[in-house]
């Protein structure tokens, strides 16, 4: 359940939903989980129209001040936050936001598309990340990948890769991660994905689920069979042992 809005006119980033306990968001951590706006990409299967397309009437606005209230009065039970979006690096506030739950002792978890790889090092390298959660949406060509994201990917190829490598670079525990599309994905394109983030610690496949996506046409495709899920977690664990469906 998102709560109810919290207004401040301190100046800082702006989050626009709220989830104030979550057990699936932060793998290992209760959590609250705090929606940044806005996002360059326009993925069509996207769940967070508002968030990504910044259609911000109606919506509440949190500052990092209204977060912490929210995780302090359920002190004992939750243990992090989990920033998440749209595309939280496009903020410039970030950082600052996750340095005050870090001083509030929080553990910190960041959801990316990854197509900001110096941000992103930027906050890896300053330790205000405990685990970091990367989409790769498809296999890392042009035509697949601008599909997948809703925009032309050429231009942001070069900095998702970028970004694949810093994660696995930085020492911070991570996972990669795939919505399964019937039409977008096959098991050939699932195994490429895999073989770009190989060697790493841990992909996850989800299941595409027909609900209130951006592209409303996205809405008339059916879910992933689970003999689909079972050949999507075979390809990907020929390169990725690790890859589990989640």
């Amino acid at each position: 359940m998102v709560e109810a809005a919290s207004r401040s006119t301190a100046s800082g980033l702006r989050f626009r939903a709220l989830v104030p306990f979550t057990m699936v968001d932060f793998p290992g951590t209760l959590a609250a989980t705090a929606y940044t706006m806005g996002c360059n990409f326009r993925c069509p299967i996207c769940h967070n129209r508002d968030l990504a397309l910044s259609l911000s009437d109606g919506l509440p606005e949190y500052d990092v001040s209204a977060v912490l209230d929210a995780v302090r009065s359920r002190e004992g039970w939750i243990d992090g936050v989990c920033v998440t979006g749209g595309e939280p690096l496009l903020h410039a506030g970030l950082a600052p936001a996750l340095a005050r739950f870090r001083a509030e002792g929080l553990a910190v978890k960041l959801d990316t598309n990854g197509c900001f790889p110096d941000r992103l090092k930027a906050v890896l390298d300053a330790g205000l990340v405990e685990y970091v959660a990367m989409d790769v949406k498809a296999p890392l060509v042009e035509d697949e990948y601008s599909k997948a994201a809703g925009v032309p990917a050429a231009k942001w190829l070069p900095k998702i890769e970028r970004s694949i490598a810093v994660i696995e670079r930085s020492g911070v525990d991570h996972e990669f991660r795939t919505i399964c599309v019937p039409g977008l994905h096959s098991p050939e394109a699932i195994g490429a994905i895999a073989r770009s983030i190989a060697p790493c610690g841990k992909y996850v496949l989800r299941a595409f689920r027909p609900v209130n996506t951006l592209d409303p046409e996205y809405e008339k495709l059916p879910p992933p069979t689970e003999g689909q899920m079972r050949a999507f977690l075979a390809a990907a664990r020929a390169h990725v042992p690790e890859t589990v469906v989640a």
